[in-house]
């Protein structure tokens, strides 16, 4: 879990009364009871999505992206790097992936 996507969650946790704080609240409770590693941005591009971009392409362990933004995936089918996404009727969706 790249720190942040972290902050960015205790961002929006903040608006307690909006949909978006609640799931960002339960996000950040799922990840602290599941302890997951948590990777440091290098230096270079603050904005989330691009950090992302450059861990996956960077980093030798295999990586996905979890998204609802339809461009970004668009983007990271480009770049060969799978996401995953959530679907109503099917669960979880994943791209496969590449070694």
């Amino acid at each position: 879990m790249l720190d942040l996507v972290i902050l960015g969650l205790e961002r929006l946790s903040r608006k307690k009364s909006s949909t978006i704080g609640k799931w960002a609240n339960a996000s950040l409770a799922l990840l602290h009871q599941r302890d997951y590693p948590i990777a440091e941005h290098r230096s270079g591009p603050s904005d989330i999505d691009a950090c992302l971009v450059a861990f996956a392409l960077t980093e030798k362990i295999p990586t996905a992206i979890a998204t609802l933004d339809r461009e970004l995936r668009t983007a990271l089918g480009a770049l060969g790097i799978p996401t995953v996404r959530p679907r109503t009727r099917y669960g979880l969706l994943a791209d496969a992936f590449h070694s």
